[in-house]
C-alpha cells in the first residue's frame, strides 16, 4: 500500500513529467528533466516508473480517464445500438480535443512516441477497456455484437480510430466525421441481421 509520502512523491514526479513533455517534448524529454524538475534524483523517478514509455504511459492513462469521464456523462447508453457505436467515438473525440494533455501528446514531433506507447501499453489498453466496455456490453446484451467478436481486438481497432481522428484537424466537420462512422464504423462491428429473404444484411440500422 502507498503511504501518503509516497503517493505526494510520485504525484510531484508525474505533475514534473507533464510539465517537461509540455516543454520539451515527449521525444526530447529525459528522466533526467523529470528528476531535475520534480527536485529528487534520477534513481528515485525508476522507483516509480520503470522507463519513460511507462512515464508516457501514465500520462496518458490519467487524462484519457478524465476525457473519458467527461465522455461518458453525455452519452446515452440507450441509443439503439449503431447510434451508440458512433456517438460513443464522436463524444470521446470532443472530449479529447478539449485535453491539453492530448494536444502533447499528440502534436506532429512526437505523434509516433506517443502510438508506440498507446499500441504497446497495458495501462492505455485497460482505460480504453474501461470506456469501452459499458457500450459494447449493452450492444452484445441486445444481441447486436457478433459472439465471437475478441474484445480486446476490438477495443485497441476502436483506439486506432479514435487517435486517427484526434489527429485530424480540430475544425474538421463533426457532420463529416459522424457520417464516416455510421457508414464505416457500425456496420463493421455489429452484428449482421437476416433480410426476409435470408440473406444477411448490414447491422442494426444499416443499409
Amino acid at each position: 500500500m502507498t503511504t501518503p509520502d509516497l503517493a505526494a512523491e510520485r504525484g510531484r514526479i508525474f505533475k514534473a513529467a507533464v510539465a517537461c513533455f509540455s516543454r520539451y517534448g515527449l521525444r526530447r524529454t529525459t528522466m533526467d528533466d523529470v528528476a531535475n524538475a520534480a527536485d529528487v534524483s534520477r534513481k528515485t523517478v525508476y522507483n516509480y516508473f520503470t522507463n519513460k514509455s511507462a512515464l508516457i504511459a501514465e500520462v496518458i492513462f490519467d487524462e484519457a480517464r478524465r476525457v473519458n469521464a467527461r465522455a461518458r456523462r453525455r452519452l446515452d447508453l440507450d441509443l439503439p445500438s449503431p447510434e451508440l457505436l458512433v456517438e460513443a467515438e464522436l463524444e470521446l473525440l470532443a472530449s479529447a480535443r478539449r485535453s491539453s494533455y492530448v494536444e502533447i501528446l499528440l502534436n506532429p514531433t512526437d505523434f509516433r512516441t506517443a502510438s508506440e506507447v498507446i499500441e504497446r501499453s497495458d495501462r492505455v489498453a485497460e482505460v480504453q477497456h474501461e470506456y469501452w466496455a459499458p457500450i459494447l456490453d449493452r450492444i452484445a446484451d441486445r444481441g447486436d455484437l457478433p459472439a465471437d467478436t475478441d474484445r480486446a481486438e476490438l477495443v485497441a481497432w476502436l483506439t486506432f480510430v479514435h487517435v486517427s481522428l484526434c489527429v485530424r484537424p480540430a475544425g474538421a466537420d463533426r457532420t463529416q466525421v459522424q457520417r464516416m462512422l455510421t457508414r464505416f464504423l457500425a456496420p463493421g462491428i455489429l452484428a449482421p441481421v437476416a433480410s426476409p429473404a435470408g440473406r444477411a444484411v448490414a447491422g442494426p440500422g444499416g443499409r
